[in-house]
Order: structure tokens, then C-alpha cells, then sequence
């Protein structure tokens, strides 16, 4: 149970006085943990959510109607945020599947006005209000998520730090996902400074354990350029060495071991009639027994050199079971992949003049 759930309990305590509740409440607020503390700073708009219920109204002349049947039922709100993420918790909790938050950055430029009655005495001021502001938002965000559901939360290195310690402990870092690097803009010329070019993007999950995120596709089939008897259930395939290098703890004993060729001769990874240190066959021998069984491995004899590979087939793995062969996606988005440019320009293309 995190402090605001605590809090919330202790208010709501028979046979203590107010008073006695507030004190209990402030007690437990300045109570320091390992981790990420902050000064909790309320909102106008919570003292109104005590007593108010918001409520959704519709707007039927701005409604985009769709003739198809099967169209998604989008909607759009436009409000205080912290009002439209109550509203949806009455609505919507665990229903929500892919939340993405673009929060005010926090760089110390009017991007993000907390509450007028405030004034920055100082940074980590700031930084306690945008905490407080992000920490409200973010618990109601949690609630809204599917057991499968993952949230994306952009931000910048003013606030990165102390967002994914604040993440860790709404969400749990044994939710997290990854902290997506993505080079936004070619960054602006500040004399001698380094040149930031980049955002970030943290990602979590409700519970990671019942998270599926997808691959993409493997675009260069044409690698896959041999072709044996096994084509029609295999596919076609590439070769791949069975042996490597190994460095530090990646070398192991066990899988530094001689195999019989053809013509009787031992081979030792790195192509040695000769154990040598820091090789490694990548299968055991149990492995390249069944491989040879199966017709996955390959031995080639080239300028009297033996030489052993094993078949990547383009439809199956190593197991000889059907796959739809992937790659999984990587962190670092670069800015010939997506950049802010060119997401202004698909905005401006969806919603357009008419539509705006």
C-alpha cells in the first residue's frame, strides 16, 4: 500500500477528530523512504473533484460520424486532465489497453503552470510541484490499464530521472519495459555545448508478465537464397558458422568440444584439429546429433579445411518447429523512422482545417 492509499484510509478513521487526522496524514507525508520524496502539492482542481462529480458532456455538431459500421468509436475530451482521468475511472477502469501521455517537460520555460498561487522559490521547488502534478495523474493512468495494458510516457533528460523513479514505484520496476530513445531533431546549435538531439519515452506495463508485444516481420527474405528437399515445410534457408569466439563469461567448457567429420578427422570449434581457448560450438553435443539426424548441419571442406554451419530455415526454428520468423524491435527510434516534423505534418494531415 503506497502513502496516498494510507492516507486516504486514515481519513477516514472512526473516533479521531479532524485535527488528529491531519496530523496523522502530515506525519506520514514527511515520513523519508529510500527512493524518489517529494513535497505533495494540492491542486484547485481536486478541492472541486471532492465534491463534484465531472460529467462527460457531448458535443453532437463537432461528432465526426463515420457510414461504416465497423468504425472504431473514437472519443475526444477536452478538459482538465486530472477531470477527464476521474470521469474515465468510473467508466473505464482495467479496460484501457495502450495509454500514451505527453506531459508538460518541466524545462523551466512556462511549458508547465502547476497553479498560479505558486511561485518558484527555487528548482527543486519545481521539481516537487511537476512530481505532485505527474504523481496524481499517473495513479488514476495506472487504474485505467488492462492486466495486459502498457502506458508510454514522453519526456525529455529535465525530468527522465526522477519520471522513471516515480514509474518504479506507481507501477513497479519489475513492470518496466524499456525507456525508449528516440532522436526527435537534429538539436540546435548552443556554441560549445553538446547538441541534444534526443527524447525519451518510458514504457510500462500493468503486469508485465501478461504484456505481448509484437515483431516486426523479417524484411530481408532474400538472404534466404538455399534450397533442399525440406522447401516445402522449411522454407528456404541461410547459413550460419556453428562456432565463435567467446569472451569472458560468455566462454563455456562444456561447449568446447571435438566433432567427427566425414573423412574421420576431430574439428574443434575455430576450425582446429586443436582445442583452443575461448571457442565455443553455439550447440551441445546432444544438439549436433540431432541436428545431423535432422539435416541441419552442413559440413563443407574447402583448401583441405573442414568447416561446419547449421541451416536457418526461413519458416521454422532450430527445433524444426513452424515459426513466422521476426525481429524484435529495438529502443533507439532514429529520425529516419519517426521524428517530430514529420508526426506535425500526419497531425495537420488527420486533423485538418475542417476538422480542427
Amino acid at each position: 500500500m503506497n502513502k496516498y492509499e494510507l492516507a486516504k484510509k486514515i481519513t477516514q478513521l472512526d473516533g479521531l477528530t479532524n485535527e488528529e487526522k491531519a496530523s496523522l496524514v502530515e506525519l506520514l507525508r514527511s515520513q523519508k523512504k529510500y527512493g524518489l520524496v517529494w513535497e505533495d502539492k494540492p491542486e484547485e482542481i481536486e478541492t472541486r473533484l471532492v465534491d463534484e462529480l465531472p460529467v462527460l458532456t457531448e458535443v453532437p455538431e463537432r461528432a465526426i460520424v463515420s457510414e461504416s459500421p465497423d468504425a472504431p468509436n473514437h472519443i475526444l475530451i477536452e478538459g482538465d486532465n486530472l477531470e477527464a482521468l476521474t470521469a474515465l475511472a468510473y467508466t473505464h477502469e482495467g479496460k484501457i489497453d495502450v495509454i500514451y501521455i505527453d506531459p508538460p517537460y518541466n524545462t523551466g520555460n512556462k511549458d508547465f503552470v502547476y497553479n498560479d498561487s505558486f511561485v518558484d522559490r527555487e528548482d527543486g521547488y519545481r521539481h516537487s510541484k511537476w512530481l505532485s502534478f505527474m504523481n496524481k495523474r499517473l495513479q488514476i493512468a495506472k487504474s485505467l490499464l488492462a492486466s495486459g495494458g502498457v502506458i508510454f510516457i514522453s519526456i525529455d533528460e529535465n525530468e527522465q530521472a526522477p519520471l522513471k523513479l516515480l514509474c518504479d514505484e506507481i507501477f513497479g520496476s519489475n513492470n518496466f519495459v524499456t525507456n525508449l530513445i528516440w532522436q526527435s531533431t537534429p538539436g540546435s546549435n548552443t556554441g560549445k555545448a553538446i547538441k541534444t538531439v534526443t527524447e525519451y519515452v518510458l514504457m510500462y506495463a500493468k503486469q508485465k508478465e501478461k504484456l505481448n508485444i509484437n515483431s516486426k516481420p523479417v524484411d530481408d527474405i532474400k538472404k534466404y537464397k538455399f534450397n533442399d528437399e525440406h522447401l516445402e515445410f522449411r522454407g528456404p534457408y541461410v547459413t550460419n558458422k556453428l562456432d565463435r569466439r567467446m569472451t569472458g563469461s560468455h566462454y563455456s567448457e562444456a561447449l568446447n568440444y571435438p566433432i567427427d567429420m566425414p573423412d574421420g578427422t576431430l574439428l574443434y570449434p575455430g576450425c582446429s584439429t586443436e582445442k583452443q581457448d575461448h571457442w565455443n560450438w553455439r550447440w551441445s553435443r546432444q544438439k549436433v546429433e540431432w541436428g545431423v539426424a535432422n539435416d541441419f548441419i552442413l559440413f563443407e571442406k574447402k583448401k583441405g579445411k573442414w568447416a561446419i554451419y547449421f541451416k536457418q530455415y526461413l519458416k521454422v526454428d532450430n527445433n524444426d518447429i513452424a515459426i513466422e520468423r521476426s525481429l524484435p524491435y529495438q529502443n533507439l527510434v532514429l529520425e529516419d523512422a519517426m521524428n517530430a516534423a514529420r508526426g506535425t505534418r500526419e497531425v495537420m494531415d488527420i486533423f485538418s482545417e475542417n476538422n480542427a
